[in-house]
């Protein structure tokens, strides 16, 4: 039997994050998001030789999946327990095809080394530029933040969804 939530599930959970609203269930720790990849993937990626491989890997901030494509890997497997991964690694993924460099970072960086407190993070005009492309790319990811994005505040997105890297290390 699978106990995971479905996607309506979802959905309604993070509308009533959104809202303050915080849905009690045994995976409540595990729904906040990692914006960017706590680790030196550029540190050790290049030694794995994913050439043409079979990859396992996290999905946390959709970098280890990125980084592994970029290294030509064939046929990459995310597992993660967060249940927004996914939504979050194909609108990462849309950025990176529609925005360019400093859009990308400015509209994902939020309370982020140099975005510390950045107003643009997650700002919806930017989300119109590539919710077209994320909608072709994945279109329960699309239905998930554009309803986010609809209903909600890019404040309360940010706050709501994401783990603030640099305290939670320290």
């Amino acid at each position: 039997m699978n106990n995971s939530p479905n996607f309506e599930q979802l959905l309604l959970n993070a509308i009533n994050k959104c809202d303050g609203i915080f849905v009690e269930d045994i995976a409540k720790d595990f729904q906040l998001l990692y914006p960017f990849t706590t680790e030196n993937i550029n540190g050790y990626i290049r030694y794995f030789k994913l050439y043409n491989k079979t990859l396992l890997t996290v999905g946390s901030s959709g970098d280890q999946i990125i980084n592994a494509s970029l290294f030509d890997c064939k046929d990459i497997v995310c597992l993660d327990i967060c249940p927004y991964t996914k939504f979050y690694f194909y609108l990462k993924l849309s950025c990176l095809l529609e925005l360019n460099r400093d859009k990308f970072l400015k509209f994902l960086c939020y309370k982020y080394k140099a975005f510390r407190n950045n107003e643009l993070a997650f700002h919806k005009s930017d989300y119109q530029k590539i919710k077209s492309t994320l909608r072709l790319l994945d279109y329960e990811s699309y239905l998930f933040w554009d309803e986010l994005f609809s209903s909600f505040r890019e404040l309360d997105i940010q706050k709501n969804y994401f783990i603030l890297t640099r305290t939670r290390w320290m």
